[in-house]
């Protein structure tokens, strides 16, 4: 498993845990599989251009794309999910499936 970001470094949730990006995305190798976490940081990330532009260059290739949480909220906003049926968190739904332009959101599913 390798942690990506647009620099490398510490990234550290809102409860404290930190992990590694040890790859900027313009060199990480192609995946097999994304996967995008929620949280408070996606708030942001939703308009980085930078960043989704990035994500989905890096994830062209990979398998499958997966999120938790209002990560989907994330590939929504890069264009990953038209096209797609997607939910998110259920107390960040409402924020959540504001992106993306061809999504079908389901605010039932899990």
């Amino acid at each position: 498993m390798t942690y990506v970001a647009t620099q490398p470094g510490r990234v550290r949730s809102a409860q404290g845990v930190e992990v590694i990006a040890s790859k900027p995305f313009e060199i990480a190798n192609t995946p097999d599989i994304v996967m995008v976490p929620g949280g408070m940081g996606t708030r942001q990330l939703v308009d980085d251009p930078r960043f989704l532009d990035s994500l989905v260059n890096w994830s062209a290739g990979a398998e499958l794309i997966t999120s938790v949480c209002t990560g989907s909220a994330v590939l929504a906003a890069a264009g990953l999910l038209d096209g797609y049926r997607a939910t998110s968190n259920k107390k960040a739904f409402t924020w959540a499936s504001e992106h993306g332009e061809d999504v079908t959101w389901i605010p039932q599913a899990r």
